[in-house]
C-alpha cells in the first residue's frame, strides 16, 4: 500500500531548512558566549589550537568551527581556521560594529514569539512597548543594539543625499530617533549640519552616547519626549528623518506623522524613511511579512507597509518626487523610501 497515490514532486526542504535554521541561531549564540570569533580573529589556528585557548573539548570546539564555515562566517585552509569578512567586523567584540548585543536578545524575543498562538487568537498583542511608559523600559537598549545593523546602509543614504552639499546651518529632523544612527551619517559627512534628535530621555541618553562616540555630539540638539506631544517650528528643516518608527504606529498615527514632517520641512527638504517593505502584493520577501507578525505581538496597530502604500500616504501629506532609494547590497529590498517637499 502506498501512502500517497500520487507521485510527490518533492520532499518537504522548504518546510525543514526553515526549521532547522534554528540551529544556526544556536550556533552562532554558542561561539558568541565562547568568545570564539575575538579567537578567530588572531587568524590561522587549529582546531586544537582554538579549543585549547577557550579552554574547550577540540572535538566539541572543531565541529561548531565545520558549522560555522558551512555558514560562511568562518573560513578554513587546510586545518586552518580564519575569521570572515562579515564575521571580523559584526562579531568580534572589539569592532565598533559588533552586533552581538542585538543577537542576544533572541531569548527576550523568543519568549515573545512563544505566545503567538495565543497572540492570534485573542486578537491582540502579548506586550505593547510602544505605550510611553514601555516604551523607555524597552527601547533604550534595543535602539543600542540595532545601531551597527544600521550603520553601514545609513552611511549609504548620506552619501546618494549628497548632504555634504548641504550649507552651512542646516538642520536634520531625526524623530524617534534611538540611537541616532541615521543623523549620525549625516553629521559625520557634513560637520556643518545640526541635527535635531527627539525620542524619549532615557532613549536620547543612547543617542548622547553614540554621538559622542562618533564625534559629532556638538552638532546635537535633544527634545525629549513622545513625537506627538513636542513643538516643532514649521518650516525649519532640510531633512527629516523617520527610522523604522512607521511600523510601530500603525497606518493612522503614521499618516500624522507624515503630514507633520511635512509641515517642518523647508520647501525642497527632504524626508528620508527606513521601513522594511513587502511588494505590493504582499507575497514576500518573508523578511518584510514576519517582521509585521512581530508589530503585532509587541504593539496595538503596527504594521508594514508597501513602496506604493508609503508613497499614497506621502502624496496626501503634500510631499512629492516619491522614490525608493537604490542601494548597493539591498537589491530591490531597499529600506529606504526618499520624498520631497
Amino acid at each position: 500500500m502506498t501512502v500517497v497515490k500520487e507521485n510527490v514532486s518533492a520532499p518537504p526542504l522548504k518546510i525543514t531548512s526553515l526549521w532547522h535554521g534554528r540551529w544556526a541561531v544556536y550556533a552562532v549564540k554558542a561561539a558568541l558566549e565562547l568568545d570564539l570569533f575575538s579567537v578567530l580573529k588572531q587568524g590561522g589556528q587549529t582546531a586544537g589550537e582554538i579549543a585549547a585557548g577557550l579552554a574547550c573539548d577540540p572535538r566539541g570546539t572543531k565541529i561548531l568551527l565545520d558549522a560555522l564555515v558551512g555558514l560562511e562566517l568562518v573560513g578554513r585552509v587546510d586545518d586552518r581556521y580564519r575569521l570572515t569578512e562579515p564575521a571580523d567586523l559584526y562579531l568580534v567584540q572589539s569592532s565598533p560594529l559588533y552586533i552581538g548585543d542585538y543577537l542576544k536578545r533572541a531569548d527576550e524575543l523568543d519568549r515573545e514569539w512563544s505566545r503567538l498562538t495565543e497572540a492570534i487568537r485573542a486578537g491582540h498583542p502579548v506586550r505593547q512597548v510602544n505605550h510611553d511608559d514601555e516604551a523607555q523600559k524597552f527601547f533604550p537598549d534595543l535602539a543600542a543594539a540595532l545601531f551597527p545593523l544600521n550603520y553601514t546602509t545609513a552611511q549609504m543614504v548620506a552619501r546618494q543625499l549628497a548632504v555634504e552639499t548641504l550649507l552651512p546651518g542646516a538642520r536634520v529632523l531625526d524623530i524617534a530617533c534611538g540611537s541616532g544612527v541615521w543623523s549620525i551619517a549625516m553629521a559625520e559627512l557634513n560637520k556643518n549640519l545640526q541635527v535635531d534628535a527627539v525620542d524619549f530621555p532615557p532613549v536620547l541618553a543612547v543617542t548622547r552616547r553614540f554621538a559622542e562616540r562618533c564625534e559629532v555630539l556638538h552638532q546635537y540638539a535633544f527634545i525629549p519626549g513622545n513625537w506627538r506631544e513636542v513643538k516643532l517650528e514649521e518650516n525649519t528643516y532640510d531633512v527629516a528623518i523617520l527610522g523604522h518608527i512607521l511600523h510601530s504606529e500603525g497606518r493612522d498615527l503614521s499618516r500624522q506623522l507624515l503630514k507633520l514632517c511635512h509641515d517642518v520641512l523647508q520647501p525642497g527638504g527632504r524626508l528620508v524613511i527606513a521601513e522594511f517593505m513587502p511588494n505590493n502584493d504582499r507575497t514576500g520577501p518573508p523578511w518584510p511579512l514576519l517582521f509585521e507578525l512581530n508589530m503585532f505581538l509587541l504593539t496595538e496597530r503596527g504594521c508594514v507597509f508597501t513602496a506604493n502604500e508609503l508613497s499614497s500616504d506621502l502624496e496626501e501629506a503634500g510631499f512629492t518626487d516619491t522614490c525608493r532609494l537604490e542601494l548597493p547590497f539591498w537589491g530591490d529590498q531597499s529600506p529606504i523610501v526618499l520624498a520631497s517637499k
